[in-house]
C-alpha cells in the first residue's frame, strides 16, 4: 500500500468521506522523510506543518530545568505535531 493509500485508509476508518473530497485532501499532503533523532520543531518556534507518521516513531517532549519530560510517542499510522501551536500558529512551549 502506498503511503497517500494508507492515510487514505486511516481518515476512511475515522469518518468516511466522498471520493471526489478524500481526493482533494490527500492531494494536499507532501511526503517529508526524516533521519531518527531529528528536531522537527523546537521550542519556541512555530508549528508549520501536521504530520502523519508512516513509519518510526515521533516523540514530544519539553524541557523543564533541561530534563526531558515526554508527552507523547507517535507510532504508524497517525498524525503528529503540535496541534495548539499549529492551529493558532503561536510559538511550541514543547
Amino acid at each position: 500500500m502506498d503511503e497517500k493509500q494508507v492515510l487514505r485508509s486511516f481518515l476512511s476508518a475515522v469518518h468516511p468521506l466522498p471520493k471526489e473530497v478524500m481526493d482533494d485532501y490527500i492531494s494536499a499532503w507532501k511526503i517529508h522523510r526524516v533521519p531518527k533523532r531529528t528536531l522537527m520543531t523546537s521550542e519556541g518556534e512555530v508549528e508549520r506543518y501536521m504530520y502523519f507518521v508512516l513509519e518510526g516513531i515521533q516523540k514530544s517532549y519539553y524541557l523543564n530545568e533541561g530534563k526531558q519530560h515526554i508527552i507523547a510517542f507517535t507510532y504508524s499510522p497517525s498524525f503528529s505535531g503540535i496541534p495548539e501551536s499549529f492551529l493558532t500558529q503561536s510559538p511550541s512551549p514543547y
